[in-house]
């Protein structure tokens, strides 16, 4: 481990106990929970010191998922073990004020110019609750955008759609205000960072075509619902995004669910729109296809996404997940419509017999499938996977 390595590793690990992070949270997104219905659990710490009463001000987990995975596609079949999600947490309670900090371990580390942040950092933020209604949070964390896909702890999260895993501006700095009307709806609304690079960095072809702003930011607007007893649920929300002058892009992404005691079936669509190419798909098949054409400027990306998860029993979990996602863009008749990706799964887990830890073991079938239209010259592909995986979710104090 080199000096620089070192130094922010202590630096990291001391500022868990100076930061002053939401409620908890059920994961990525917004964090509406830790990700398991062991909040209240005894802690590993608990159990070996024998501690009676556990600490609201600094509770600490880690979050581990390793696979080994055999791939099937067009180069050939090829196994490998692979660690997938290494992330320690801590969060913590002190009268109106609570914490949250959770680094990936496993990203790069380099700092981005706009917010001084690098990809370890996850989220680290601050939360005051001013009273029954209305809460604050500053800091680092994952955007207010809908859909229930977004939200899910990453650690759970076997394999992402395709509109999911290009999203690149997940978490940024921000600042955002909710207002819970009752136990049934809120309403949060959101000021952050709409990038951690410059719009000459993210978009290069582009610079020639827009004049980079000072002050690129997004602002969204989120609803989360429960209707009749809780059995229907919403996440929905909308973000307009400020890329460069005259560069706008809308964002929608509106998840339902319907839950009950065996069955959780969610139904997420995401939207992205505007000025430039948001995920980056129809530009990176322009560069390997057309590269003589024009840069791609309006784009548009729709997805639909159908989950189904089946409780069995205590010990079993079994889900099935699909999504569709359609690529266009105007700025040349050939990429009209012209591409459409499914990503589908089928996993089945196991979870043991454990004391207030969340322990599975998992195998899953993952795939994927992109489709042009006839004549374009593009290429089809066809990938899939057999994941065997180890889920760990350690309430370590």
């Amino acid at each position: 481990m080199n000096t620089a390595t070192k130094i922010y590793t202590q630096i990291a690990f001391s500022s868990l106990f100076l930061c002053a992070v939401f409620q908890q949270v059920q994961a990525q997104g917004l964090s509406h929970g830790l990700g398991n219905e062991e909040e209240n659990s005894e802690s590993i710490t608990q159990r070996v010191l024998g501690l009676e009463k556990k600490c609201e001000a600094f509770q600490m987990y880690l979050n581990s998922r390793f696979e080994y995975d055999q791939d099937f596609d067009a180069y050939g079949n090829g196994g490998r073990l692979k660690a997938r999600n290494l992330r320690p947490e801590v969060l913590g309670t002190m009268g109106k004020w609570s914490y949250r900090l959770r680094l990936n371990l496993l990203a790069d580390q380099t700092p981005q110019e706009y917010d001084n942040l690098n990809n370890v950092i996850d989220m680290a933020f601050v939360n005051y609750k001013a009273n029954n209604h209305w809460d604050f949070t500053f800091g680092a964390k994952m955007l207010s955008y809908g859909t229930f896909e977004f939200d899910w702890n990453p650690l759970y999260v076997l394999a992402f759609s395709e509109f999911q895993d290009n999203l690149y501006n997940f978490r940024e700095m921000g600042i955002m205000a909710n207002y819970s009307l009752n136990h049934n709806h809120s309403f949060s609304f959101e000021v952050a960072n709409n990038d951690h690079l410059r719009f000459s960095e993210r978009h290069p072809a582009l610079q020639s075509i827009y004049e980079e702003c000072r002050v690129p930011l997004q602002f969204s607007a989120l609803w989360m619902g429960k209707l009749f007893d809780n059995h229907l649920q919403t996440m929905w929300s909308y973000t307009h995004q400020n890329h460069a002058k005259k560069c706008n892009s809308q964002l929608i992404m509106l998840g339902t669910a319907w839950r009950d005691r065996l069955f959780d079936i969610v139904l997420d669509y995401n939207c992205a729109f505007g000025d430039v190419d948001y995920l980056g798909l129809v530009q990176r098949d322009l560069e390997k296809y057309q590269p003589a054409m024009s840069p791609i400027s309006h784009t548009a990306y729709n997805q639909i996404g159908f989950d189904i998860e089946y409780r069995p029993s205590k010990r079993w979990l079994c889900f099935t997940k699909f999504s569709t996602n359609f690529s266009h863009s105007d700025t040349h008749s050939i990429f009209e419509h012209y591409r459409t990706a499914y990503d589908y799964m089928a996993a089945v887990q196991y979870l043991p017999e454990t004391v207030g830890q969340d322990i599975r073991f998992s195998l899953a079938y993952i795939g994927k499938s992109v489709r042009y239209k006839e004549n374009l010259g593009f290429s089809n592909s066809n990938s899939s996977s057999i994941a065997l995986s180890v889920i760990c979710r350690l309430k370590l104090f």
